[in-house]
């Protein structure tokens, strides 16, 4: 399995917040966090819930902690990036997933995070569902394919249909000037046939 370089300016979550708005905040952060999960696991995005899965194994047994070299915080980070992806895809969206993930925080800022959550007061503290374009790069693409391939195939059938039907006008049209060449051709016939019986 090869190595992907992926350059991408790094911008702080306050910067994000600020550009988006504090309606928005949540789903790019929610984004930027399933960006990073893809890239722990070296994935692209547009992989089927089986290619995570077979990247999770593979990278959970390369740094396993019992292995030489494993490293047990890179191995939790690495699991809760499998079970946030897979949670994405299942359409298992939950309050933790609005807090950082896992993979992003240590141990001591977890333990932090754990003390600090609260739960919601009357419906205050509830998040709205996410837009369209914050259920991921694989949904989005493929939908945007799609759109793509049916614009395709209906201009293709436009363009075929319109041409079939000049080329039966074109045929229309051959058909009725060959028949009047023809009876031209038989006129000058029968008028050299004429002028040669007079000579």
């Amino acid at each position: 399995m090869g190595t992907h370089i992926l350059l991408r300016p790094r911008v702080g979550a306050k910067a994000l917040r600020a550009l988006a708005g504090a309606r928005n905040a949540a789903t790019i952060s929610r984004s930027e966090e399933l960006w990073e999960a893809y890239v722990l696991l070296n994935l692209r995005g547009d992989e089927d819930l089986a290619k995570v899965k077979r990247n999770y194994h593979v990278a959970a047994v390369r740094w396993h902690p019992d292995r030489a070299g494993g490293s047990k915080e890179r191995f939790q980070r690495i699991k809760a990036a499998y079970e946030f992806i897979r949670d994405e895809r299942l359409g298992r969206c939950t309050a933790h997933h609005e807090r950082e993930p896992a993979w992003r925080r240590s141990p001591r800022a977890e333990s932090r995070a754990r003390a600090d959550h609260r739960e919601p007061r009357d419906g205050w503290d509830e998040q709205e569902p996410p837009p369209d374009y914050a259920q991921g790069p694989a949904t989005r693409e493929g939908r945007w394919i799609w759109r793509v391939a049916l614009g395709f195939i209906f201009a293709r059938v436009l363009l075929l249909g319109s041409m079939k039907l000049a080329h039966g006008d074109a045929e229309r049209d051959g058909a009725a000037a060959r028949a009047k060449l023809r009876a031209m051709q038989a006129r000058a016939a029968a008028h050299d046939a004429a002028g040669t019986q007079r000579a």
